[in-house]
Formats: C-alpha cells, sequence, structure tokens
C-alpha cells in the first residue's frame, strides 16, 4: 500500500528546498549587483571621468521644481523607469550639476542589471549629497512617499538618521557599523517611502580609498511580494516564509488559512509610522499573536523537523533555510489523528484507531519571474 502521507512529506521538503534556494540565488544576485553600481561609481571618481554633457544643457533637459531637479523617462516593457534626481537637500551647484550628469552615464548599466535581477524593483546609487540615479518600476509622478510630502528639498541622510525609511540606510553601512566595507542587507523585511514590501542591500561607495567615510551607496532592492507570487502563493502545500526577527514574509494560501493571517500588503500608508508598525506588530508572528502561532515562529527559526499543535490540528514542521537574507521556509504537514471510542457490545472494550490522512499534492512550483 503506497503512503500518501510519507509521499506528501517528501514532496513538502523538496519543496521547500527550491524554494529556499530561489530566494538564496537570487538574493545573492542582488548583492552582487549592488556591489556592481558602487565599483562603478568609484571608478567613475577615481578615473577622473567627465561626463561629455555640458552642465550648462542641463535646463534644457532636466525639469526643476522647487529647487528639485530630475530628469525622469519611462522605458516600454518591463524595463521601468530612469530617475536622475537632486532633491535639493543640498544645494544644486555647478558642481552638483555635473555630478547628476557623471551619473547618467551608469544609466545602460544599471537599466541592464535591472531587467536581469529576477525580483528587484529598483537598483540604484544614492549619494550623500541628495543624489538618485535609479531604474525603478515606478515612474516618479507615481510615487507614494508615504505621506511624507513632496521630495523637494529632502536631505536624504537627514531622512534616515529620523527614521522615516525604516532603517538608517547610510548609518549600516558607513564606515562606522561596516568597517570592513562589505554590502550589507537591512536587518529584516519592511516597507520603503514609496509603499513597497521588500528587503534591501546596500554597497558602500567611496570617492577615494582612503576617505573616512562613504560618500554613498549603490542598492539593489528585493521585492517580497514578487518573490511570493512565484514561489510560496504557487503551492498547493502548507507553506510560509518567516524572517529571523519573526517578519511573516509570505505564504501559501493553504498555510494562510491555517495560521488565520492574511497575506496582502496595503498599497497606501498615511505615514511611514503606520507602515512601520504593520511590519513592526501586525506582520510579526512573535508579536501579540495566539500562543500557538508565536510558538510555532519561535519554532520555525529554531530550524530542524518539529511536531506543533495549531488551530486545533497537529502538524509535523519541517524547515530550510536562505541564509543570504536569514529567512525560514517551512512546510506544515497535517499528522495523523489518533481517535479512540468504546465498544461495549459484548462487555469488551476495543480500542478502533482511525486514521485521518491529509493528501498534499506536493507540485513544485514553477520558475517564473519578471518579465524581459
Amino acid at each position: 500500500m503506497i503512503d500518501t502521507k510519507t509521499i506528501a512529506k517528501a514532496a513538502g521538503r523538496e519543496e521547500i528546498r527550491w524554494i529556499a534556494q530561489e530566494i538564496e540565488a537570487s538574493a545573492v544576485q542582488a548583492r552582487e549587483a549592488a556591489r556592481k553600481v558602487a565599483d562603478l561609481i568609484e571608478q567613475l571618481w577615481r578615473g577622473g571621468s567627465r561626463s561629455e554633457l555640458s552642465a550648462d544643457r542641463m535646463d534644457d533637459r532636466y525639469l526643476w521644481v522647487e529647487d528639485t531637479a530630475y530628469i525622469s523617462t519611462e522605458d516600454e516593457g518591463e524595463a521601468g523607469s530612469w530617475i536622475c534626481l537632486a532633491t535639493g537637500g543640498t544645494p544644486v551647484d555647478d558642481g552638483l550639476r555635473q555630478e547628476l550628469l557623471r551619473l547618467e552615464t551608469l544609466r545602460p548599466i544599471i537599466r541592464d542589471l535591472y531587467r536581469r535581477l529576477r525580483y528587484s524593483d529598483e537598483v540604484s546609487y544614492i549619494d550623500k549629497r541628495s543624489l538618485w540615479a535609479t531604474q525603478i518600476n515606478l515612474p516618479l509622478a507615481d510615487m507614494n512617499f508615504l505621506g511624507g510630502g513632496p521630495v523637494a528639498g529632502i536631505d536624504i541622510p537627514v531622512a534616515c538618521r529620523s527614521g522615516v525609511t525604516h532603517f538608517d540606510y547610510y548609518g549600516l553601512v558607513d564606515a562606522d557599523q561596516n568597517p570592513s566595507r562589505a554590502p550589507g542587507w537591512m536587518p529584516g523585511p519592511f516597507i520603503d517611502i514609496i509603499g513597497q514590501f521588500i528587503m534591501s542591500v546596500l554597497a558602500p561607495a567611496y570617492r577615494r580609498a582612503d576617505d573616512a567615510s562613504m560618500a554613498g551607496f549603490g542598492a539593489a532592492h528585493y521585492n517580497l511580494e514578487w518573490m511570493n507570487a512565484n514561489t510560496v502563493e504557487r503551492s498547493s502545500n502548507r507553506v510560509l516564509i518567516l524572517s529571523e526577527n519573526g517578519t511573516f514574509v509570505g505564504a501559501s494560501p493553504a498555510a494562510a488559512e491555517v495560521l488565520g493571517l492574511a497575506t496582502a500588503i496595503p498599497k497606501s500608508w498615511a505615514s511611514s509610522e503606520e507602515a512601520q508598525n504593520f511590519i513592526r506588530v501586525t506582520r510579526n508572528l512573535e508579536q501579540e499573536k495566539a500562543d500557538d502561532v508565536m510558538s510555532l515562529a519561535k519554532g520555525i527559526r529554531a530550524g530542524g523537523r518539529f511536531d506543533h499543535s495549531l488551530s486545533g490540528s497537529r502538524f509535523t514542521v519541517t524547515t530550510c533555510e536562505a541564509p543570504e537574507l536569514n529567512f525560514y521556509v517551512a512546510a506544515l504537514s497535517r499528522t495523523r489523528t489518533l481517535i479512540t471510542r468504546r465498544n461495549t457490545h459484548d462487555g469488551k472494550e476495543d480500542r478502533d484507531t482511525i486514521r485521518k490522512q491529509i493528501r498534499h499534492e506536493g507540485q513544485r512550483v514553477e520558475r517564473k519571474g519578471k518579465q524581459t
């Protein structure tokens, strides 16, 4: 007799291994892209490269709004929008104008990186002088900065230190906290200032090798909703993804149902504080949840395989790690239930064991990503 339960568990293990490998490989590619952007800008600075475009012509090509200078163009298909921007947080003088033109020379390479990364909604260089060059999935006009008002005049490093960006991007990868100058992921999932649910990796860039602090960073976003849509949300099993700090990253429909949680991410926010509270409390399985859900999350982060009671049912939980993002992928397989009933027909007490088995499809998800 075929043991469907054993087959289901094996299929679940295979599926979560594939999901973890998919997360790992695509996240490593994002980190390498951020490092490449930082390397390119350092080469421009140290090689003394100058743009062939004259700063005198900027007024013909850039839009100027309340001291904010930007060029923004949209590409056809899935290549997103190119934005080269000075917020005015640092006064835009001739030197900064020339720097914007220098950043424009990165466009073909940044655009190509964006196209090749499966789950990246943005590949950027962001400078401490409030310069931003990016290939991104939204045009500038469609961006909602979490209720924070217009971008004009924003000093980007100051805004990061204030907490409006959830994490202090600069502080976490600058020399004080990152003397090795290695690329670094933000500590966990978050909602960025334009409302996207992401992980983000930053690679510091130094104008000169002996500078005491970085000038800016190359960055790549890792869009968690895009990744979920291609992995757990395509699964017919009970599969979920959890971050190291307990954030509920995503789940299959069956897993979301047994957890009693919604998987959708709201698309608009009144403020950055509201978005941050959503991640830190609402979306965290170890904060203000039922005891069985919080203990499940802690068990998943501990790794391995264990049995767990959830919503009145008993499950075997199998886990697999994606260490690049410190994510855990888990499969929940319902265990057989033993029901005892008395039989007093002939004065004897019998024990009838009724085995309830839950059949799982265990289908391997298709590998589809951002179309190019």
